[in-house]
């Protein structure tokens, strides 16, 4: 094992010669860069070398032609001629491109090297045989041309270092071991010069050959630096082309956001408003959406809103700019001659019609549009936004037309609205609000129950401004909640006037709801006057229950955890479906009077009263019918059944002193007809 060890520790230096020498001639053979360079090099010089070869052949033989025998003289010129020929002719007809692979190219590597080395030799041979033929001249120039041969090898294949050093070596080692045997000293002396300038001129070679390598090298780095950047000049377009995308689009709906559909609206009304033509703005929402998310989750009311998003994309092609404004509206925009303005509004009222298919039902969505023209008046984006906008809250407030235009009507409403919410906003004028108290009647024994409270409003300048006018304004503004508190204190203040069986019904808005602060200062105003909760009801509609249902079942179990009662207001002319109402903690149902005018048997709110009755006796709950006008309503309310009313018949909504006044007196003793017409004591 030793011996082994030791041969083997003894061999270890050759083999690593034999590695270096093998690298060496190898010319980084393993690098693909490289080796297409050395092709491209050698295709281009070879035929200078054929010709070069060609050239030594022909003067050889020229000179030779007359002291050897011609068969010798003139085979390998020939030969050389028809060679250089072909292999020139290959050359210039092969493809200008190297072999794409690194087998194939090492494959013309070692075809090259053989040419390489029997080339110079076959030269070498040839001419040495002629060599003892000619005179000294004769003789000195065929020396002189194996080293020309040998010295344009190594400059024509300088970038194939073991090509050229094959070539030069095997012509060299010829020549050099001829003139050792031919015993001359004077020839001894040129083949040692010609063997020292060979190996001199091949050192230059070397250090041009490393410069290539270098250069290839380097152009190789380049051309990877080079392809990295442009891989990542396309991926900041990608990564550009994504951040736009994200920055001008919905993510839900995939059409234009808010920001870019203001962006582009502004744009294109600005072309418009240049070029003279009509310009129209359609915004509109879809009605009982947040219904849908809150009885089938937030995946149905994803997919109604992808569905709706997909249909208005493909009103595009109508020249129609589409994008998503809000969590539930839409808006849609462009220039609209009446022609085309009558085709888009046709193809919008197709899509919506349509039913929605979703994975939890079908639901054909309805909504509120409102539309505002420039007709090169307004030239500024967001005036034609507002006023679009303002146009939708009126269409959600009148529920007989789902789209309004913006008119001069509008637009003096909405100047209107402008002072009323400045006014909103100062607190000095906001001392004009008041209360008034509607008595709601048991008619039973004809007697008060309690008494709803109704905001009021006389502005100084603006005179008397009704309920339904600054009430969304002050939802809006924000101002609602500071209101509430205000005109609760004073209905408080009043309520300690008066009887202590005497109720109080207050309403709450949908923001009162949803503001966790304002139920907490709500009941602290209420623990603080020291009225009893029970004789308190808060009023709610179902359409302020339905904007946010978890956080209003949260306010309302506050509220009845502190002894309050709950009303819920204008039953039946909501979204809200029994499963709502049967996870509300209700005390009582107010009918909305809409279903009490002109109540009379067989008539559509006959059956309609009929059925709410019943539903709040079966669920232990007191109902009160509200906008009871007529003796006729209030006898049909008698024969169903009806406990507790609220109406004109009874009292208008009355002021303070008022009010003092109706509960000394009490309320004036009625005979009332039944249905049959015959008088009836109430």
């Amino acid at each position: 094992m030793s011996t082994i060890i030791g041969m083997n520790r003894v061999s270890s230096p050759f083999s690593g010669l034999k590695s270096a020498l093998s690298t060496w001639l190898l010319d980084d053979s393993q690098d693909i860069e490289v080796a297409k360079a050395q092709y491209e090099s050698t295709r281009r010089q070879a035929p200078f070398l054929y010709i070069i070869r060609f050239i030594c052949a022909w003067t050889i033989a020229f000179t030779q032609i007359n002291y050897a025998p011609l068969w010798l003289v003139l085979i390998y010129p020939i030969c050389t001629t028809v060679w250089s020929y072909c292999r020139i002719r290959r050359l210039w007809s092969a493809p200008k491109s190297p072999p794409r692979t690194l087998e194939a190219l090492i494959v013309w590597r070692k075809r090259t090297q053989i040419i390489a080395a029997l080339a110079p030799s076959i030269f070498t041979v040839w001419a040495l045989v002629l060599f003892p033929y000619g005179t000294a001249f004769s003789q000195v120039q065929i020396f002189l041309a194996i080293l020309v041969g040998n010295l344009s090898a190594l400059f024509s294949l300088t970038h194939l270092r073991s090509i050229a050093v094959t070539n030069a070596v095997s012509s060299t080692g010829i020549y050099t071991l001829f003139f050792s045997w031919y015993g001359d000293p004077a020839y001894q002396l040129m083949a040692l010069f010609g063997v020292a300038v060979t190996f001199f001129v091949a050192l230059i070679e070397m250090n041009t050959y490393r410069d290539f390598i270098s250069l290839i090298k380097t152009g190789t780095r380049f051309k990877e630096q080079s392809h990295n950047l442009e891989q990542k000049h396309r991926e900041t377009k990608k990564l550009n082309a994504l951040n736009y995308q994200l920055a001008t689009t919905d993510h839900l709906t995939g059409v234009a956001n808010k920001r870019f559909f203001r962006q582009e609206l502004d744009r294109q009304l600005r072309a418009a408003t240049a070029s003279g033509e009509r310009f129209g703005l359609c915004i509109f929402d879809i009605g009982g959406l947040k219904s849908i998310t809150e009885i089938y989750g937030l995946d149905a009311g994803d997919q109604v809103l992808k569905e709706v998003a997909r249909r208005l994309a493909g009103m595009e092609g109508e020249g129609v700019f589409v994008g998503r404004v809000g969590g539930d509206e839409f808006g849609l925009f462009g220039t609209c001659d009446p022609e085309k303005y009558q085709r888009v509004e046709a193809a919008f009222e197709r899509l919506i019609e349509q039913p929605v298919e979703t994975k939890q039902g079908r639901f054909r969505p309805n909504y509120s549009a409102g539309i505002a023209h420039s007709n090169g008046a307004v030239t500024c984006a967001t005036e034609l936004f507002e006023r679009a906008d303002f146009a939708l809250s009126t269409a959600r407030e009148n529920r007989k037309e789902t789209s309004v235009s913006y008119d001069a009507c509008l637009d003096a409403r909405r100047s209107r609205d402008t002072e009323i919410l400045s006014a909103l906003l100062d607190e000095e004028t906001r001392d004009g609000l008041y209360l008034a108290f509607q008595p709601i009647i048991d008619i039973r024994s004809n007697s008060i129950l309690g008494v709803e409270c109704l905001a009021r409003w006389h502005h100084p300048q603006l005179g008397h401004i009704e309920p339904v006018d600054f009430i969304p304004l002050a939802e809006r503004s924000g101002v609602i909640n500071q209101i509430s508190l205000d005109l609760f204190e004073k209905a408080l203040s009043q309520a300690k006037t008066w009887p202590e069986s005497l109720r109080l019904s207050f309403n709450l808005s949908a923001s009162n709801l949803s503001s966790r602060g304002f139920i907490v200062e709500f009941l602290r105003i209420l623990q603080q006057s020291g009225i009893a909760p029970q004789r308190l009801s808060c009023e709610v509609t179902e359409t302020s229950v339905m904007w946010d249902f978890k956080e209003t079942r949260r306010a309302l179990d506050t509220l009845k955890e502190a002894g309050v009662r709950i009303s819920l207001d204008d039953f039946g002319t909501g979204y809200s479906s029994l499963s709502h109402v049967h996870r509300l903690p209700l005390d009582c149902i107010k009918i909305d009077r809409s279903f009490v005018s002109d109540l009379c048997p067989g008539s559509t709110g006959y059956g309609i009263v009929k059925s709410l009755l019943a539903l709040s006796r079966d669920m232990a709950i007191s109902c009160v019918v509200e906008g009871v006008e007529t003796e006729e309503e209030l006898s049909v309310l008698k024969d169903l059944g009806a406990s507790f009313v609220q109406g004109y018949l009874f009292s208008k909504p009355l002021n303070a002193p008022e009010l003092a006044q109706l509960l000394a007196t009490g309320l004036p003793d009625r005979v009332a007809t039944s249905i049959d017409g015959l008088p009836r004591a109430s």
